[in-house]
């Protein structure tokens, strides 16, 4: 017949067997059927015992994501205060005696090492710009450093020439990179004095821009000298320059 038919199509050789003995197609259908049932319940058995494993191993990997993740927030919070205390140190007033000064500082991280200060005294003031190698957090944490440094030098000797304030800033710099922080940074930087249309300067950072006005032309003066907290003994590679502003 055509249960027969399909019967020895999907069902084991037992059943050929039993066919050619006479067994009625009912109990052939039943037999059948309970060995589907097994093979069913067999292949849920070995899919559970096969899949249980990569379900637990998702579980710890989401659970192990979710603490990941958190950090990372917790991190980024951080970062995002000390960021904010970086900029909060940037001088809030930028006035000098005879000059107009603008400035204005944009990270590409959260926290860099970039750095700018703006020192006013009587007759004029100081001007320091540089960058700390590397980014991060170790950057920023230098360029607070370098800020401190200049800041107090300068205030502790405002009349010292600026090849001497750079000295001074480079010895204090290096030592505290050095034997503090155990690095191997260093930082760009330019000190000027702004004195009477004069402007003095000393260390490595990027060229100077004058915008001369009688002749219409941008003048570019190199700032010739070493990096600062690279070494412990810069005196006899720092100079001192300078440059006259006319006014206009």
């Amino acid at each position: 017949t055509n249960v027969d038919a399909l019967c020895l199509v999907i069902a084991p050789s037992a059943y050929i067997a039993a066919i050619g003995a006479g067994a009625t197609v009912t109990a052939l259908v039943v037999g059948f059927t309970v060995i589907v049932v097994f093979a069913i319940l067999m292949a849920v058995l070995i899919s559970t015992a096969v899949t249980r494993p990569l379900v637990e191993r998702m579980a710890r990997m989401e659970s192990d994501l979710e603490v990941a993740l958190a950090k990372l927030a917790a991190r980024d919070a951080e970062l995002a205060q000390v960021r904010r205390i970086q900029t909060s140190l940037l001088p809030a007033q930028l006035a000098l005696d005879e000059l107009e000064v603008a400035a204005k500082m944009v990270t590409a991280d959260q926290v860099g090492g970039d750095y700018y200060d703006v020192l006013p005294q009587q007759r004029g003031g100081w001007i320091a710009i540089g960058d700390v190698s590397g980014h991060g957090v170790n950057a920023g944490l230098i360029m607070l450093m370098l800020q401190g440094i200049t800041a107090a030098i300068i205030q502790l000797r405002p009349e010292a020439s600026v090849r001497d304030q750079v000295i001074a800033i480079n010895r204090a710099l290096f030592s505290t990179i050095r034997h503090r922080l155990r690095q191997k940074d260093y930082a760009t930087f330019t000190l000027l004095r702004y004195e009477a249309g004069t402007v003095r300067f000393a260390g490595a950072h990027e060229e100077i821009l004058v915008w001369r006005v009688k002749t219409g032309e941008c003048e570019r003066i190199e700032t010739p000298g070493p990096w600062i907290g690279a070494a412990d003994q810069l005196d006899h590679v720092i100079v001192e320059n300078q440059l006259v502003l006319e006014s206009g």
